[in-house]
């Protein structure tokens, strides 16, 4: 029972509030008896009263993926995403609705998988360990299920999976997907029903999956997917960084896995970055919803906007401007406040050349935007106007030196 009085209560009060939260999702008798008599007397509004509840009943989140807890501050989190930008407060209730019933579903597929997946000895991340391709290559290699290797030096490469089963790059096809000609069982083992994406640094890619998903590569990066996605989920495997958009599918969540992290969405926009060599994994969402997993067994809801990082088991959420994570898609690094070391570091990869630096010059912090579209010494002149730097090019090295002036 509670004392409160609910008498000039909102829709978006009731949503705020546990004991409602509670009632709704687990109502007892003496809880059902409480709101009847509220009900009765007039001593709550009842259209908001019902509003509140169709939203709860609609989501349908199951106890065991949050509490109420989680998702009144989920809610929280929703409002003062609102209060960015103002809307009239029907509008934000059926915003509300959107995303608890998206939500829903995807906790609801997501406990399924990873229900499956913890009993499944032989994960993608196994898979993905195991084709590990030795040696560096200055190009970009796309590795098919059948070991035919597609060496591609441009400096951007796009692939694309048709319906048809045709391997498109650079708008030319130079393969067919295996999967699509095969009547019966595929009779491949597990790692040859895997095609691989190998970036390295100073490239970038691209790939369209047959479902419609877009996925933008990094440099540095290596993506592993199935030759075809399955019935019950859509599963990639990250070393790096990628940019997604996720086509929607409720019947399918999209996974992406890391080696410290999976992250499970159903259609939605967001940014991963998981380089085996940095100590911290990160993902900014910018539409929809995803569900984070880490290898801790910590598990957490994001929203628009929200950038987690995770860094030795230990996991952190903050609001951010998701724009500027994903600028990169364009060919522009902006940054605000961040040590010169990190950026020297993002330079490095994205063009690929080895540039070095001491201690004092990475402590320094820096707030600008640098197109990278530009040559890198040009980018690096620009980067000195905002810091005190010089730099020297090493030709038995072949590094840049960039030394605090």
């Amino acid at each position: 029972m509670t004392n409160i009085d609910y008498s000039k209560f909102t829709s978006e009060d009731f949503l705020k509030d546990t004991y409602f939260l509670k009632s709704i999702k687990t109502p007892t008798k003496e809880s059902n008896a409480f709101w009847k008599e509220q009900l009765l007397t007039e001593k709550i509004r009842e259209k908001e009263f019902r509003v509140a509840k169709n939203i709860i009943l609609s989501a349908n989140i199951p106890h065991h993926t949050i509490s109420e807890e989680e998702l009144s501050e989920l809610w929280n989190k929703i409002e003062k995403s609102n209060k960015q930008k103002p809307l009239q407060r029907h509008s934000r209730l059926i915003q509300f609705a959107a995303v608890a019933a998206s939500l829903a579903i995807l906790f609801a597929l997501s406990y399924t998988f990873w229900s499956k997946q913890s009993n499944n000895g032989s994960s993608l991340i196994s898979i993905a360990k195991s084709m590990q391709v030795q040696g560096d290559s200055s190009a970009v290699q796309l590795i098919l299920n059948n070991d035919k290797n597609i060496t591609l030096d441009q400096e951007n490469v796009t692939i694309e999976y048709n319906a048809t089963g045709d391997v498109i790059v650079n708008k030319q096809q130079v393969a067919h997907n295996i999967a699509s000609n095969t009547n019966g069982p595929a009779q491949l083992s597990e790692t040859n029903t895997y095609n691989q994406l190998i970036v390295p640094k100073g490239k970038r890619s691209s790939i369209v999956f047959g479902d419609g998903t877009k996925l933008w590569v990094n440099s540095g990066s290596r993506i592993v997917y199935p030759i075809s996605f399955k019935k019950d989920k859509r599963e990639i495997y990250v070393e790096g960084e990628v940019y997604l958009e996720v086509t929607k599918d409720k019947t399918r969540p999209f996974i992406v896995s890391t080696n410290k992290m999976n992250i499970a969405v159903l259609g939605t926009s967001f940014n991963v970055t998981a380089y085996t060599a940095d100590k911290e994994q990160s993902v900014v969402l910018v539409t929809g919803a995803v569900e984070v997993n880490t290898d801790s067994n910590k598990k957490i809801a994001l929203t628009p906007n929200n950038r987690l990082t995770y860094t030795g088991g230990q996991l952190d959420v903050e609001n951010v401007d998701a724009s500027l994570y994903v600028s990169w898609v364009e060919g522009l690094y902006i940054y605000n406040s961040e040590k010169l070391g990190t950026i020297l570091d993002r330079l490095s990869r994205y063009y690929g050349k080895t540039i070095t630096y001491d201690a004092r010059v990475s402590e320094l912090r820096c707030s600008g935007k640098l197109d990278m579209k530009d040559e890198l010494l040009d980018v690096l002149a620009g980067l000195a106007q905002t810091a005190p730097i010089t730099w020297q090019y090493n030709e038995i090295e072949n590094e840049l030196c960039i030394t605090y002036k």
